[in-house]
């Protein structure tokens, strides 16, 4: 089975800071998130998607399209991202956290 790799551009902010991420960290973060992405029914990603996460709340915008997600979505999402960022040298909490993904065309 092949798979088209395309290099994304991946920016994460955790409590309003830019994280600098190697390629190592921002492609496995990428792929873990947009894995949980596409994993949802009839989702495909094209040009990009945004993870937001403040207190209880949590939006994915894909490709401009924000999702409805369910409680065992939100918390499968939001325990993913924050078990990954916390273990990052800079992070040593996570009150608010936003992921961008941008793919080229």
């Amino acid at each position: 089975m092949e798979k088209d790799i395309r290099s994304a551009r991946v920016e994460l902010k955790v409590n309003g800071k830019r994280v600098e991420l190697t390629q190592f960290v921002a492609s496995f973060i990428e792929g873990a998130a947009g894995g949980l992405i596409t994993s949802l029914k009839d989702i495909e990603i094209y040009t990009g998607y945004t993870i937001h996460m403040t207190g209880r709340s949590l939006d994915i915008t894909v490709d401009g399209t924000q999702l409805k997600t369910n409680a065992f979505v939100e918390n499968l999402v939001r325990n993913t991202l924050t078990g990954m960022a916390v273990r990052l040298k800079s992070v040593d909490n996570v009150d608010e956290l936003e992921l961008k993904v941008e793919i080229p065309d």
